[in-house]
């Protein structure tokens, strides 16, 4: 039987090896629990074989500060030019407000899918139709009809054509006034000759 002292001097209760402390002192018999008390810093019948060291404070004023790889930047604190889709107001107005929102991507944002064609080649236009439709959105609290009703067809417009599609004509239109005139006269078309086939006699 050893008599073991906890590092705490004021804990009540369990331990290792069946010890139940009291105001930090237990009486072990357990040699393999001993051996545990000892390697955790315990005082086993008198003698502390292995010291818990306090651990040092360090002091804040002695700290330094190593930045690894690239410092992170907010765009909707402080934004840049070359930013794609930032978020609207940024820099102007609280960054946790209402005011600032951010379009993100092509129908992943809160504001929902955006409606109409996708400029993949125009970049620049895609950003502008898409913050413009979540500020419509987000700021201006509109609906979504409300906020694409510019750019909504109007069925009833045919075109001249009378087309469902009346933007395709107007397409083609654009394309004829471009073509080049020629005054030259097509030429006739010559008429190849028809070959008969000469019937078999049975």
């Amino acid at each position: 039987m050893a008599k073991v002292e906890a590092p705490n001097k004021d804990y009540n209760g369990p331990g290792p090896g069946g010890a139940v402390f009291e105001n930090g002192v237990a009486d072990v018999d357990d040699e393999s629990a001993l051996n545990y008390y000892r390697a955790a810093g315990y005082s086993v019948s008198g003698k502390v074989e292995n010291p818990v060291e306090s651990p040092e404070h360090p002091d804040p004023r002695e700290v330094t500060e190593e930045v690894i790889g690239t410092r992170l930047r907010d765009a909707a604190v402080d934004p840049e030019p070359t930013d794609f889709l930032a978020p609207i107001n940024a820099g102007d107005g609280n960054p946790h407000g209402p005011e600032v929102v951010s379009p993100e991507i092509h129908a992943s944002g809160p504001a929902g899918v955006r409606p109409g064609e996708v400029f993949v080649e125009d970049v620049s236009k895609q950003e502008t139709r898409e913050s413009e439709f979540a500020s419509a959105r987000l700021i201006e609290n509109a609906t979504a009809a409300e906020a694409t009703k510019a750019e909504v067809p109007d069925l009833d417009a045919r075109g001249d054509l009378g087309l469902s599609d009346p933007g395709s004509a107007e397409a083609g239109k654009a394309a004829a006034d471009e073509a080049p005139e020629t005054d030259a006269e097509p030429a006739a078309a010559k008429k190849a000759p028809a070959k008969r086939a000469a019937a078999k006699k049975s």
